[in-house]
């Protein structure tokens, strides 16, 4: 089942067989262990499972970013959700507006609210009185969770370029309109890997002809603008994203 496959492609990557496999003084008799297959195989789920079914791929995930994760960990998610991706484009499903769907699901779950899901510790009047508060709670907690953030921010945008990329008869209002609000805020995000996803996005729908307050397609070119003066390099990913983007405007 998607589920008993996840939970093999976790443990492998992320768990304690993962971590076996990578340590210098590993030795088997087997040549292709020491090759993390994960990714292949997460590949393949995604491109033969089910949209409904999708929930037994994110909730792993899920589960994976509640936690305080590494660098190193990062950057092996980043290769995974990058296979999903591939994985999905060859998915039959994907011709389907319930991807759009999915798309639009995948970017509220980075909306959680996670103020419910933690207990501050107490503190006593007399203890207060000691400790310097260097941040409050709110803070704390987009903090905390912004990797999670996004990383659903992400991985919902990239699946739906992936989308509009196979059907481009996606690339319209009516089913596009309500990703206007997500499109916003993911300009607004620190991470650049988000608002670079955005850009390409508003990229190919630059023709479109959204019927809602505001242009999000002069909201992001003057982000372009920002991006462009404030950053030291013009070679970096997003930079370049911001200029393929204004001359798609211009």
């Amino acid at each position: 089942s998607a589920s008993l496959i996840m939970d093999i492609i976790m443990e492998n990557t992320f768990g304690g067989t993962g971590q076996e496999k990578e340590a210098d003084g590993y030795r088997t008799s087997m040549k292709e262990v020491k090759h993390n297959k994960s990714y292949d195989l997460g590949e393949l789920l995604t491109r033969v499972i089910s949209l409904s079914c999708f929930n037994f791929v994110v909730e792993p995930i899920k589960l994976l970013l509640e936690e305080r994760i590494t660098l190193k960990i990062q950057n092996k998610l980043d290769e995974l959700l990058r296979r999903f991706s591939l994985g999905i484009y060859k998915n039959e499903d994907s011709t389907k507006q319930d991807m759009l769907v999915l798309c639009f699901e995948l970017f509220k779950e980075s909306e959680k609210d996670f103020t419910s899901h933690r207990r501050e510790p107490t503190m006593k009047d007399s203890e207060k009185h000691f400790l310097v508060q260097l941040s409050s709670k709110s803070q704390r907690v987009v903090n905390e969770n912004s990797v999670y953030v996004d990383t659903f921010q992400r991985l919902s945008l990239e699946l739906l370029r992936t989308t509009l990329n196979k059907n481009p008869n996606f690339i319209n209002a009516e089913c596009l309109s309500g990703f206007i609000p997500f499109f916003e805020v993911a300009l607004e995000s620190e991470n650049e890997a988000v608002i670079t996803s955005a850009l390409k996005i508003l990229e190919k729908t630059i023709h479109v002809d959204f019927d809602s307050e505001g242009d999000i397609f002069k909201s992001a070119a003057r982000k372009c603008l920002n991006i462009i003066k404030n950053f030291p390099s013009t070679e970096s990913e997003i930079v370049q994203s911001c200029f393929k983007y204004l001359s798609v405007v211009i």
